[in-house]
């Protein structure tokens, strides 16, 4: 039987604090992105780079949610912890620039101690990144059990209330990254969007302490008893349904990785599309949470989480085969448009309109995934913020493990194609796998043929409409042509003329070496960066120019290595040594 519960958070409390955590995630999402820019003056911009900034964030928030989770149950004012974790946040980021050159100077210690060898100068910079990140995203993974125990005061509001306080905090994480992509960065710069961050916190957190004052500490009553119809969660079932939210963070990672990479080769890799990749990604996750908070009933979260989980395969796999008209679709709706100053802004919108049309649906189902499993594993609100805090950790890590699968092992060996084909099974795998574990329950028995039978017949479809990754189309770089095609076919036709002498999905960028009738070409990311014919005067004088002003040139360093006609210039003069820097093998 249940205790008697606590009062609800007045309504107007609640919204002002569901309004202070989108503030939250505002800024957690821009310290994300200027962390990054900042690190990369001593990390550097390459793939391993992006990886251990990443890991430094993921990381501390990790370890945040595991630690807080647990501290949050034993609070008697968790709002105050909250309020007090957002202030000191904040205060970090008004002098981050100093705790910056502090771990900067770490850094160009530690790598002069120990040796300029690749090893030392990885675990130099993964050490002063994690020093320099490590307090502000530990405390930033705190917030959400914190919060989460102070609104959930009975355990049928346990998944509306982590469902809306997930959304909240993810459509903030996708205005974040809007801003700092688009307006920040380049009007204030990095210093200034980094104290205007601090500043949002710090308000945070004072509005916080204004709630918490007008709010009167409530210990969390325990259930003992759960919600008719609902499955006991068996010792099985809880260690399933955390290994699958660590396995659907690392699945997430894989599609955003893939998803990237193959728009990329579609819209470009300028900033302002990848910020728009980015952000379209977080607001595919925000609304499946929001989708979820609008749930009434307090049961079946456990068949919800497994169908929501096959659900993102399956739909991946149903559109997966009309990737490769992506260039043309772009092609289309960009071309409707002058590519001049005035309609940047419209240029944008379609390349965000081709985002949702990739990423939207699936993401919206991956939303709903990690609410759903925190309201399977919770059936105690005496442990609320300590179980909240253990899935959001296990599936914060499952992210990282996903990040560093997919960018250093999977798009080398498997390309964008097969990184996506081995998510969409890991998905189904996930779905499966818990119906198989709650098959005792009468609906998880019912489901469990039927979703495997749909599963069965989407991959044979897919195996029927899906042929080889159409190399030719996705190299062809349609982005960069402002005119209209006539239709796909012609598109297509047109890319058939080119061939393919090397192909290859790095950590990095896309290779492709390309034959044409005129010219032969390096083209990266779909863009043509050295070819015989073309530009081949260009790479030459990069060489000659300042060989020919230098008195006597000995040694020589090249920054990228392109087609070689660069350092061949190089080497017909007279030299003892030429090195050459690349950042992509």
């Amino acid at each position: 039987m249940r205790v008697d519960s606590k009062a609800e958070v007045p309504a107007r409390l609640a919204a002002a604090l569901y309004f202070c955590f989108f503030l939250s995630g505002a800024a957690g999402l821009i310290y994300e992105i200027l962390w990054s820019r900042y690190l990369a003056l001593y990390v550097g911009s390459t793939g391993l780079a992006q990886l251990i900034v990443l890991c430094a964030f993921m990381g501390g928030i990790a370890l945040g949610s595991q630690v807080f989770g647990a501290v949050a149950d034993r609070c008697a004012n968790p709002l105050v912890w909250y309020a007090a974790m957002e202030i000191v946040i904040g205060l970090y980021a008004l002098v981050f620039d100093g705790i910056f050159a502090m771990g900067r100077d770490l850094f160009l210690w530690a790598a002069q101690a120990a040796g300029a060898e690749a090893g030392n100068l990885a675990a130099a910079k993964i050490g002063a990144s994690a020093l320099t990140l490590l307090l502000p995203t530990f405390l930033m993974g705190g917030t959400l059990p914190m919060l989460g125990r102070q609104m959930v005061r009975t355990l049928d509001g346990i998944g509306p209330k982590i469902s809306r306080l997930y959304f909240v905090n993810s459509i903030g994480a996708f205005a974040g990254c809007m801003l700092a992509g688009f307006w920040m960065i380049r009007a204030f710069g990095l210093s200034a969007s980094m104290m205007a961050g601090g500043v949002v916190n710090l308000l945070v957190g004072v509005a916080a302490l204004a709630i918490a004052s007008r709010t009167v500490p409530q210990p969390a009553p325990r259930i003992e008893e759960r919600a008719k119809g609902e499955p006991a969660l068996s010792r099985n079932m809880a260690l399933m349904v955390l290994a699958a939210s660590a396995l659907s963070g690392a699945v997430s990672m894989m599609y955003e990785v893939a998803w990237i990479r193959m728009l990329t080769l579609v819209l470009g890799s300028s900033t302002y599309a990848f910020s728009l990749m980015l952000a379209t990604f977080i607001l595919g996750l925000a609304i499946g949470g929001l989708i979820l908070s609008f749930r009434k009933k307090t049961t079946g979260y456990g068949w919800i989480f497994a169908l929501s989980s096959g659900g993102v395969g399956l739909t991946v796999i149903l559109t997966l085969p009309f990737y490769v008209r992506l260039p043309f679709v772009f092609n289309q709706l960009a071309s409707t448009i002058t590519r001049e100053p005035a309609s940047f802004g419209i240029y944008q919108v379609c390349q965000f309109l081709l985002c949702a049309l990739v990423m939207l649906v699936p993401t919206n189902l991956q939303g709903i995934t990690l609410p759903a499993a925190t309201k399977v594993v919770t059936d105690d609100l005496g442990t609320l913020g300590r179980r909240v805090g253990v899935v959001f950790a296990v599936n914060t890590l499952g992210t990282m493990g996903g990040a560093f699968f997919a960018g250093f092992w999977g798009l080398p060996h498997l390309g964008v194609k097969g990184v996506l084909e081995l998510a969409v099974a890991l998905n189904m795998a996930i779905g499966v796998a818990m119906l198989w574990t709650g098959r005792r329950h009468p609906l998880f028995r019912r489901l469990l043929p039927a979703t495997v039978a749909v599963m069965v017949l989407a991959w044979a479809g897919y195996g029927l409409a899906m042929g080889p990754w159409d190399r030719e189309v996705f190299s062809a770089g349609l982005y960069r042509v402002a005119s209209r095609v006539p239709s796909f076919q012609d598109f297509q036709r047109d890319a058939a003329r080119r061939k393919i002498v090397f192909y290859r999905d790095g950590t990095d960028v896309t290779v492709a070496v390309v034959d044409t009738e005129a010219e032969r070409a390096l083209v990266i990311n779909g863009k043509a960066d050295a070819s015989t014919v073309g530009d081949l005067p260009t790479q030459k004088l990069l060489g000659h120019l300042p060989m020919l002003v230098h008195a006597r040139p000995e040694n020589v360093l090249v920054v990228g290595i392109g087609s070689g006609a660069t350092i061949g210039s190089v080497l017909t003069y007279d030299v003892k040594r030429v090195d050459a820097v690349e950042i992509s093998e």
